[in-house]
């Protein structure tokens, strides 16, 4: 649809509809638009891994720039310089832009339970209307749970809302408020009246392993043919890649002489970082050389005394992911299951209601 149609529908009044529309991917960063332009995230989102990376890329393409004003340098170093502000500039241009979605939900618009792409976070900023939550917590049991329900190809299974019934906790949101979705959170959005939020998603230093827990998950998936790559976080391996590379390496080679504050938590970014760090397909900003110098360069700067050497994993030897099992049976202890419509589906159905009729469903593939 054009925007202008969208519009139209929206001010249909709502017995007039002909369908239930919920815009999920309408994302604005760069767009240049006065809403990009103006709109600013929470400034919790100044703390992501993302942003961190993104000012370090900045301020490194600064100095590369000032030392190309340099008369005095030598033609090789002048080369090595060029060389290295394309591919600062490279990552700038290619880097993810996930902070500005604009999301129109007619009343009645639902989108089913999931964890956003990568155990990314969330942000929600309610322009208007209301939002209604579902959330519960990523406690082992209840991940063991909706990994299995992902992942399963069975082809009846029961909803993972009533799997889990007694997790659940309700959160409205209204005009004016804005809601922050911690990394891993199960949830479930209903809509029950017209409604227009910005959302984004984000990464955070503090949630490394759990963000890399699902998204070898979701590649796992994405090769099976049970995820489209649209529902990916598409630049998480070459964003972890260089966060490696940029801030991470900056703080283990100078940790003699520039301490950080919070030592442990240093301590178990690098580890969740050595321990999930692998060569991908994926990493499109480093060739596969490159990825493996980082990776033997990370091993290089651990602090003999953090790790015993036999914890620290081979190159070629990423964490297996374990999908559930196929020929599991009703009476396996699973309740009784519902039919699945679509075991090829994107991870995120998206389903809207009709607002005044009995029209079929709608579903979009796209993340939320």
């Amino acid at each position: 649809m054009k925007i202008s149609e969208v519009i139209d529908r929206f001010e249909t009044a709502s017995h007039e509809r002909d369908l239930c529309i919920n815009v999920l991917s309408n994302e604005e960063s760069g767009s240049g638009t006065k809403f990009d332009l103006e709109f600013r995230p929470p400034r919790l989102v100044e703390e992501s891994l993302e942003k961190k990376l993104e000012q370090h890329l900045i301020r490194k393409k600064e100095t590369v720039e000032k030392a190309l004003e340099d008369n005095s340098i030598t033609e090789g170093r002048k080369e090595e310089l060029v060389e290295q502000k394309k591919r600062i500039e490279q990552q700038m241009n290619a880097f993810p832009k996930y902070l500005k979605f604009v999301i129109v939900s007619m009343s009645g618009s639902f989108t089913n339970v999931h964890v956003d792409f990568s155990a990314s976070s969330v942000f929600y900023h309610m322009f208007r209307g209301t939002k209604i939550f579902y959330l519960a917590q990523p406690t082992e049991e209840n991940m063991k749970i909706y990994k299995n329900y992902e992942t399963s190809v069975k082809g009846r299974k029961k909803w993972i809302v009533e799997v889990m019934q007694n997790e659940w906790k309700r959160v409205v949101i209204t005009a004016g408020m804005t809601a922050i979705i911690p990394s891993e959170y199960i949830h479930a959005v209903y809509t029950p009246e017209d409604s227009i939020v910005v959302g984004g998603n984000f990464l955070m230093e503090n949630q490394i392993a759990r963000q890399f827990e699902l998204s070898r998950l979701e590649e796992k998936m994405l090769d099976k043919g049970m995820l489209d790559y649209g529902s990916l976080y598409k630049e998480f391996n070459n964003v972890m890649f260089s966060y490696t590379e940029n801030i991470l390496f900056e703080k283990l080679a100078n940790l003699h002489e520039n301490p950080v504050d919070d030592m442990e938590e240093l301590k178990e970014q690098t580890s969740a970082m050595m321990n999930n760090l692998s060569k991908s397909d994926l990493a499109t900003w480093y060739s596969e050389e490159d990825q493996e110098r980082i990776i033997q360069k990370l091993k290089d700067l651990i602090p003999v005394d953090w790790f015993p050497v036999e914890e620290i994993p081979e190159v070629e030897a990423p964490a297996p992911i374990p999908l559930a099992a196929e020929e599991a049976e009703n009476g396996d202890g699973e309740p009784e299951a519902v039919p699945e419509p679509d075991v090829t589906r994107a991870r995120l159905h998206r389903a809207c209601k009709r607002a005044a009729s009995q029209a079929p469903l709608r579903r979009r593939r796209r993340p939320n």
